[in-house]
């Protein structure tokens, strides 16, 4: 309902760019203290039987159709075990009471190529990647979300220390990916002939034409800020 509040300058993102944003913990827990809030009162005001301990949105981030168990993820505790001498210390829940590294795209990218793969993988030095095959070397977005008309931006259970990488190790890629399994044709880009010539059949022809699927991979240290950023104004 409110956009500007959630990224706020996304306005002033330029066409067509890729940026690392990471999250803001405390503005995610006070907001759901307060949706929590009025929601308790107006359900009370509506006679509903509520617990009075119930915390009945835990989530802010749309974990929809990511893996890894991230839909059952919580982002906050429930409320009635928030200590106050903590304040919203207290409040958060596993992973995600670390900020966490966030790609961000503006562009057309998405819409022409809707179900490009968006992952990271870790580092084995600042430019070789990690055995993939190893799983705790992959990591897939826990959540996702979009800013119309152009904006989407992927959440991912990795600080933006360790994604940057340095003393905590040589962090991680972000990697956008065609999808292996689908076959894609084109003309052949360094054959000035037409797809045809001289071809003895239809197979020839798709064989000549078939291209591999692109995979572009940054590390993230390139899109991240070489100085620490103040809580909230990367949110």
């Amino acid at each position: 309902m409110a956009p500007q509040f959630l990224l706020p300058g996304a306005d002033d993102i330029e066409a067509d760019s890729v940026l690392a944003l990471q999250t803001n913990p405390h503005f995610v827990a006070a907001f759901l203290a307060g949706v929590n809030a009025e929601l308790a009162s107006e359900l009370r005001w509506r006679q509903y039987p509520l617990d009075g301990t119930a915390t009945p949105i835990q989530q802010f981030w749309d974990r929809r159709g990511q893996g890894g168990g991230a839909a059952a993820s919580p982002d906050i505790e429930g409320m009635a075990s928030w200590d106050r001498a903590d304040g919203l210390a207290g409040a958060f829940r596993g992973a995600s009471a670390t900020a966490q590294v966030v790609l961000l795209i503006r562009g057309g990218l998405l819409r022409h190529f809707p179900r490009t793969a968006v992952y990271m993988i870790r580092a084995a030095d600042p430019d070789h990647l990690a055995d993939e095959r190893n799983a705790a070397n992959v990591a897939y977005p826990i959540f996702s979300g979009a800013l119309e008309p152009d904006i989407r931006f992927f959440g991912f259970p990795i600080s933006t220390t360790d994604a940057a990488g340095g003393a905590t190790g040589p962090g991680w890629f972000f990697a956008l990916s065609e999808q292996p399994t689908e076959t894609r044709f084109g003309p052949p880009p360094s054959d000035p002939r037409p797809p045809t010539q001289g071809a003895a059949s239809a197979a020839e022809v798709a064989e000549r034409t078939l291209r591999p699927p692109v995979r572009v991979i940054v590390h993230a240290s390139t899109l991240l800020a070489t100085e620490p950023v103040a809580n909230g104004e990367n949110s």
